[in-house]
């Protein structure tokens, strides 16, 4: 069948079984990623018939390139589609034309834990260890020994953060002791995705623990103090901006 006669078919066909079948012939065409065959896959994301949106993801994920429209396409239907195991295999075409864009605009799906197991997966085959303060976050919300808690230890250890996620625990203790060592233990890393923790800890209600954990930031920015006099100037709580100042002067004295 020429292309100029399948894209019409696919147009005013109205039967799913004869649009599935033209449907399946897009799909060999479309390893060429014709210019004129994608945009009718792409239509067929949104189509009402599972089938028919089912084969077209298939079709997608046979593409040898991903036009700048199957990104945007591949970004929407994950954003709107109400069917999980459709939005999974969307996600390995993600990892297959690798759109790491597409995770970074999607982070916010991850907090709601929507495709959190796809996107953790996404997430380690990307290699993205700067999400790994991400993953810490996102962890709090399970128990360690459950299914997501596990997938997400796996990825945060995949990922080279283990020390990272043993450190944070350490500033999220009971223990005072344990507290004030994981914040050393963040400042001597210098390791700037844990900022985000170590300011949080500036509001701990023991003196010891936000010394040691003002020490760390000013060790962490100790070439460049800016996100520190930034977070002064917006802070209202005198303790911590007092314990912030000591560890900026005492760097200032070499100490």
């Amino acid at each position: 069948m020429p292309i100029e006669e399948l894209l019409q078919t696919m147009r005013q066909e109205k039967r799913t079984r004869m649009r599935l079948l033209d449907l399946q012939l897009l799909m060999r065409l479309s390893r060429d990623t014709h210019h004129r065959v994608v945009p009718m896959i792409l239509a067929c994301l949104s189509d009402n018939n599972a089938a028919i949106r089912t084969s077209a993801i298939a079709a997608l994920g046979k593409l040898n390139a991903a036009p700048e429209s199957v990104h945007d396409a591949l970004y929407v239907f994950l954003t709107e589609s109400i069917h999980e195991k459709e939005r999974n295999a969307v996600w390995k075409i993600v990892r297959k034309i690798g759109d790491k864009k597409i995770v970074y605009r999607l982070l916010p799906h991850l907090y709601k834990r929507r495709d959190m197991a796809s996107m953790v997966k996404t997430i380690v085959y990307f290699k993205m260890a700067d999400l790994v303060p991400h993953l810490l976050h996102v962890l709090d919300f399970y128990r360690p020994d459950s299914k997501s808690g596990r997938l997400l230890q796996r990825a945060i250890a995949n990922l080279g953060g283990n020390d990272l996620l043993y450190n944070l625990r350490l500033l999220r203790s009971d223990s005072l002791w344990d507290r004030m060592e994981g914040a050393d233990r963040l400042g001597e890393a210098e390791d700037k995705r844990t900022a985000k923790a170590l300011f949080f800890t500036l509001r701990d209600k023991n003196p010891f623990v936000r010394k040691a954990a003002a020490r760390a930031l000013v060790k962490m920015y100790k070439n460049d103090l800016t996100p520190v006099k930034t977070w002064l100037s917006s802070s209202q709580d005198p303790l911590a901006i007092e314990d912030l100042k000591e560890a900026m002067q005492l760097l200032c004295e070499g100490k």
